[in-house]
């Protein structure tokens, strides 16, 4: 049997942490020790060797920031004995966040820890495995009553299929976006949002530090189109398949009916799958 190695961390004491999703499963995991940290090794260690019932050739890198304005209330989890599904996460200013997707038949939600602080408790998975451990230690627990646990709203019917992992953000209250770019081109893979009140928040695939980025302070309008990609086939089961383009001041290159520029405020709806991506914006 090989060796598992468990890790300890105080949540208090790091900037974020990188999930890698295979849409339903969390295989892996990076902690961020600073806001500036990559996650090429894990990238590394996650890409090596393709784990067993994958759906899609690369995870989506979902990135949880912690910054130090804000802090975890609720910490919660569902799967099965082999793997874990979902992760639920309740900020004190960001709000609720869930990262991965609720299956069937998986039972009730699982309570790891409730307000601060909180140690981090998981084991980095070996080749070809998901990820074995996730759980949550406070010396001092708090008393919790079930009946009040958290309820995490279900996204309903994704936009894109059964394989496509859902996020949102409130335009609120933004004092600046960073925009995630698909390597040396101009669409869109994810955004992360910075609150006025010390809050962020992420929707699509931020891969920090990895990806190319751009920021934009104050940002006043929202503007997106998505293109169907011309070359190759991607009738790949997974609905209505775009690449998205994003952008943050109206000019008239938008004038173009594909485009859609809407004042920046509301809830931005984000979905992806397979390398392909959807916004809504509802205000």
């Amino acid at each position: 049997m090989p060796i598992q190695r468990f890790n300890v961390v105080e949540l208090s004491e790091i900037r974020g942490i990188t999930f890698y999703l295979d849409t339903t499963v969390v295989l892996a995991m990076h902690i961020h020790l600073t806001e500036q940290e990559s996650t090429l090794w894990t990238d590394k260690a996650v890409l090596e060797e393709k784990r067993p019932d994958v759906v899609f050739p690369e995870p989506i890198r979902v990135y949880l920031p912690l910054p130090k304005g804000d802090r975890i209330t609720y910490l919660g989890a569902n799967g099965s004995d082999d793997r874990l599904n979902v992760i639920f996460v309740r900020m004190e200013k960001a709000g609720d966040i869930t990262i991965g997707q609720r299956q069937p038949n998986c039972g009730e939600d699982k309570v790891l820890a409730l307000q601060n602080p909180v140690s981090l408790v998981y084991c980095e998975p070996n080749k070809r495995e998901m990820l074995p451990f996730f759980g949550a230690y406070q010396a001092s627990p708090a008393t919790f009553d079930v009946a009040s646990r958290p309820i995490f709203a279900d996204p309903g019917a994704n936009q894109m299929g059964q394989f496509t992992y859902y996020s949102w953000a409130s335009l609120d209250g933004v004092s600046s976006v960073v925009i995630f770019y698909e390597d040396d081109l101009d669409f869109c893979r994810g955004l992360m949002f910075y609150y006025e009140n010390g809050a962020s928040r992420t929707v699509g695939d931020c891969r920090v530090q990895m990806d190319r980025e751009a920021t934009v302070d104050k940002p006043t309008q929202i503007c997106y189109r998505t293109k169907i990609p011309e070359i190759g086939n991607y009738e790949n089961g997974i609905g209505t398949v775009c690449k998205l383009r994003v952008e943050f001041e109206h000019h008239s290159g938008h004038d173009d009916e594909r485009w859609h520029c809407r004042p920046f405020r509301g809830i931005i709806r984000f979905w992806i799958a397979g390398g392909f991506s959807w916004l809504s914006v509802e205000q």
